[in-house]
């Protein structure tokens, strides 16, 4: 795209055609008979599209990372950048050369209750007028949206105070996901959240020293479920990144 608009148009484009595929996945997968039909169907989903922008609008325009997700997967960005010291040993060989981490972003949010505010509503939607329950031996009708006890609902739907969401005796921590026919009654939905990121370079924060040397870069991106980022944070993975690059 050589204009604005035309950019903002291709985004478009490529944000439909996201959730289009995320939404033929999740059609296919219900309809497929090895899928189970009951709570154990399901999966979170994460996709990335590096686009590298051949068409550039200007000389900062270094391209865009689109990203599309449903459930608790996460993508994080790190930037590193290479100072090559300008001395060379006998062999013609660079010294002092390490990489260094100038940016670190996560691309996506998890899609769940307490992550997501607004997806609470949209599940709440589903809930339905609250039937009476006990409360200490009182009855209440629970429609204090600050109750997040599991009180039934009329649909079969709630949100306990760990940001669950059930439909009857089936849970799940996610507010979107692929493949799940049950909770979709409970507005978990497959539809992913889209967003776009430029992919623009950042530099070193030691000005002076970014000037002096000269400087290669790299952008990685991490892909991966809530089986790696339960238990590993981003600073965990940017030092095993670096001790890799570095090796």
């Amino acid at each position: 795209p050589n204009h604005p608009s035309q950019q903002h148009h291709c985004q478009y484009d490529i944000h439909k055609a996201l959730q289009t595929a995320f939404h033929q996945i999740h059609v296919t997968a219900m309809q497929n008979p090895n899928v189970p039909a009951g709570g154990a169907a399901g999966t979170t989903c994460i996709v990335c599209l590096w686009d590298t922008n051949n068409n550039k609008m200007d000389d900062d325009d270094d391209g865009w990372i689109h990203v599309a997700h449903v459930g608790d997967s996460r993508i994080h960005r790190f930037d590193f950048i290479l100072h090559d010291d300008d001395s060379d040993d006998d062999d013609g060989n660079s010294n002092d050369s390490d990489w260094t981490c100038c940016h670190s972003q996560p691309l996506s949010t998890p899609t769940t209750v307490n992550e997501m505010p607004l997806e609470r509503a949209r599940i709440e939607q589903c809930m339905g007028q609250r039937e009476p329950v006990k409360v200490n031996g009182s009855s209440s009708t629970g429609s204090n949206k600050n109750n997040r006890g599991p009180a039934t609902t009329t649909t079969g739907v709630r949100i306990d105070q760990q940001g669950n969401v059930w439909y009857g005796p089936v849970a799940i921590a996610m507010t979107r996901a692929l493949g799940d026919c049950v909770m979709l009654r409970a507005g978990v939905v497959p539809t992913p959240i889209v967003e776009s990121f430029p992919l623009q370079q950042y530099d070193s924060e030691d000005d002076e020293t970014s000037s002096s040397r000269q400087q290669r870069r790299r952008t990685t991106l991490v892909l991966a479920t809530d089986g790696l980022w339960d238990v590993v944070s981003a600073e965990q993975v940017e030092t095993v990144l670096l001790e890799h690059y570095n090796s």
